[in-house]
């Protein structure tokens, strides 16, 4: 049974390819892209600490803080989600597969900005607090917090990724080209499971 099973998901799977998943090129421009959102985010928040005198300080912070909060993230990542179980439904509507890249990008660029502000925050707010504690103590603290913004870069980047598989709509051995052989089971199993289930989890935390 299992075997029968394997071997027919595998037969589901063989259209994709290391190119349908993967390119060296989407993943440098990927980064780039979070680079010239989060430093400049990232160099404002420093700019406002250690030269408020001169800024409009206030003004600066709260941008900064709204610009932090993850609630509108949020929202358009689940948007997002739900786009993207749509078109792997519906591999071959152009307008669903544009959709879902223009919201999973968007949503990469708010994410990037506010990655900057986070770390700059993380970096001005924890500078005193491990200057004060034991050395062992500041690396723990330390580590964690790199782990923290590598986890939230890993979060943001998967946003990138998944538009990077929607903008393969019409090219021949692309991701959602390969979608069209797959049976209509399995696309609607993952579009129960992006779609329905990201919404179920974004009216939980309301």
């Amino acid at each position: 049974m299992l075997g029968r099973f394997s071997r027919y998901m595998r037969s589901q799977l063989s259209c994709f390819r290391k190119e349908s998943l993967w390119s060296a090129r989407d993943i440098n421009e990927g980064v780039l892209i979070i680079f010239c959102w989060a430093v400049p985010a990232f160099l404002i928040v420093c700019l406002v600490e250690y030269f408020h005198d001169y800024l409009p300080a206030n003004y600066l912070k709260a941008a900064a803080l709204e610009g932090i909060g993850p609630h509108l993230w949020n929202v358009i990542g689940v948007i997002s989600f739900v786009f993207v179980g749509f078109a792997i439904l519906l591999p071959r509507s152009k307008f669903i597969a544009r959709c879902a890249y223009h919201l999973l990008v968007n949503t990469y660029a708010i994410g990037g900005l506010s990655l900057g502000l986070l770390t700059g925050q993380l970096l001005i707010y924890s500078d005193p607090v491990v200057g004060s504690v034991d050395l062992w103590k500041a690396w723990i603290v330390s580590t964690g917090l790199i782990l923290l913004v590598a986890l939230a870069f890993l979060l943001n980047f998967s946003f990138w990724y998944l538009g990077v598989l929607m903008n393969s709509q019409g090219k021949s051995g692309g991701f959602l080209h390969c979608m069209e052989s797959v049976d209509l089971w399995i696309r609607l199993f993952a579009f129960i499971f992006l779609s329905i289930l990201s919404t179920v989890f974004l009216f939980m935390e309301t």
